[in-house]
């Protein structure tokens, strides 16, 4: 009897000792489970948190060269009081000619896409902003003013560039930078024709005369030059076209249109403007 007892005192520490033995693998297995769990949950944070940096670090790269930044930091809105002294300007209040009406009429015949280039008929004041050896700067200031002419079947402007407030490149001419252009819509071929003449020359970057084209595309007004043979393609466009405000930018493209980079832009401000009554 002695001896079954102790045999089954054997067989119970047998079977507990096999417990406890599964037991701790058990725990162990879960611990390892846990930490290759908590491992991978560590990692997978400073996955996200790795790709989220590269997204962040792309995003900066991208909005750096994006010129709405330049734009968002500009001082524009208090450089300028709302109103030009056209006494500082005297080709545009030339240009302007009469003060009863100076802007003109859009005439009652003429194409209805006239009023394309007529949104932006009055008086702007413009700032520049300018790719200048790999980042933009900001800001230079023109005045620009727009008008019917040729009996309102077409549209005239008038830009003026002090010699001081040019911006780079090309550095300033020893003279105010003056241009004009003319446009008229061409119904048939529905594109605009325009001719511009500007007292720049080779010296400051652009020739004397040139001719364009331009379209409507959605919502921007893409100005192209005509038969230019040059490796460089250029186009302007017009954008963001507003009662009081407008955008404009110069894009380049090194395989023929392709991709383009944009170089120089615009932000224009409707503007009221003085003169002397003798001016009248």
């Amino acid at each position: 009897m002695h001896l079954n007892l102790i045999n089954g005192v054997l067989v119970f520490c047998l079977v507990i000792s096999f417990i406890m033995v599964n037991l701790t693998f058990a725990q162990n297995l879960f611990d390892e489970n846990a930490k290759e769990n908590k491992q991978q949950k560590i990692e997978s944070i400073d996955f996200i948190k790795k790709e989220n940096e590269e997204v962040n670090r792309v995003l900066r790269i991208w909005l750096n060269k994006e010129p709405p930044k330049v734009f968002l930091k500009s001082k524009f809105e208090n450089r300028h009081s709302g109103k030009i002294n056209l006494e500082e300007y005297p080709q545009i209040l030339s240009f302007l000619g009469d003060r009863k009406n100076p802007f003109g009429n859009m005439h009652p015949d003429a194409p209805i896409e006239t009023k394309q280039f007529g949104k932006l008929v009055g008086l702007w004041k413009a700032e520049d902003t300018v790719w200048v050896n790999g980042e933009w700067k900001c800001c230079w200031s023109g005045v620009w003013a727009f008008k019917y002419t040729v009996d309102g079947f077409g549209i005239q402007d008038y830009y003026v560039q002090k010699k001081e407030d040019f911006p780079p490149p090309p550095r300033a001419i020893k003279r105010d930078t003056n241009l004009t252009l003319i446009r008229v819509f061409d119904p048939k071929n529905k594109i605009w024709n325009i001719a511009r003449i500007s007292n720049g020359g080779k010296e400051s970057g652009g020739s004397n005369f040139a001719t364009f084209t331009a379209i409507k595309k959605d919502s921007e007004i893409i100005m192209s030059p005509r038969n230019t043979e040059s490796r460089l393609s250029v186009r302007m466009i017009f954008y963001g076209l507003e009662r009081d405000s407008f955008k404009w930018r110069l894009e380049i493209s090194q395989d023929k249109g392709r991709t383009w980079k944009k170089r120089f832009l615009i932000k224009g401000r409707r503007m009221e403007f003085e003169a002397n009554e003798k001016n009248n």
